[in-house]
């Protein structure tokens, strides 16, 4: 993936139109794009919020559960022919998906001139910030994270999808995140009157929260104050808390 400066969203956005606007027939003819080219469906993949190897030339392919999974059962990219590889070489399937549905959507809607491709640069720039997910939230002083569950691609190919916000309410169910360290569900459970606890199902982590925080954003802040109490405590004269 490129290192480049900060692109503005809507400038990648405009990029990625221009491009997809360049092969009106993407799923026909199958162009071989140029490093230039690529480089511009690295970076809005990359913009937003995937973490992949490479974008290369090829078709990713669903397993088929009705087949065993033995082989290859519907195809994941039908209009982009480059696919989305995890770091080790592997489709990373929902990824391939978002690029397909997302050029699919350009290209089908201008081509039908439902859309101006002014207006259509907006739409996926809004796709890009719609796709980026939330942001971990620091549970303890070992860093152990809370992330949210990732999407799977579905045979009905439900890539463009939103993510959980910080206003998102967090107690919407039992599960409220995946543990990022060994990838367990995050669980939350009652404790008492006042607190809950966040505990992994896998590891064991737990973390204790109060009763008052609702949505993902509480969270965040009520653990970034307990965080530097305990680090106050742990490494005195680094990071004091001073009250007025």
């Amino acid at each position: 993936m490129p290192n480049n400066e900060k692109v503005p969203t809507i400038e990648i956005a405009r990029q990625f139109v221009e491009l997809a606007l360049k092969y009106k027939s993407w799923h026909a003819t199958n162009p071989f794009l140029s490093t230039e080219e690529v480089l511009v469906l690295d970076s809005i993949v990359e913009t937003a919020g995937f973490e992949f190897g490479e974008i290369k030339f090829g078709e990713a392919w669903m397993k088929d559960s009705d087949m065993g999974g033995e082989m290859p059962g519907i195809a994941i990219n039908t209009r982009c022919p480059y696919m989305v590889t995890n770091e080790d070489g592997k489709a990373h399937e929902f990824a391939t998906g978002w690029l397909d549905r997302l050029l699919n959507r350009v290209v089908r809607h201008v081509k039908r001139e439902d859309e101006k491709p002014d207006q259509i640069i907006y739409i996926v720039a809004s796709e890009i910030e719609r796709s980026i997910p939330l942001e971990p939230i620091q549970l303890t002083l070992e860093d152990d994270f809370l992330c949210e569950f990732p999407p799977e691609t579905t045979e009905r190919g439900e890539n463009l999808i939103d993510h959980v916000r910080d206003e998102d309410f967090c107690r919407r169910s039992k599960f409220a995140g995946m543990h990022e360290c060994c990838k367990g569900e995050i669980i939350l459970r009652d404790v008492n009157r006042k607190y809950d606890v966040l505990r992994c199902t896998s590891c064991e982590m737990r973390v204790i929260i109060s009763k008052g925080v609702r949505t993902y954003g509480e969270l965040r802040t009520a653990m970034e104050t307990s965080l530097l109490i305990k680090r106050n405590q742990r490494f005195p004269g680094r990071g004091e808390i001073r009250f007025k």
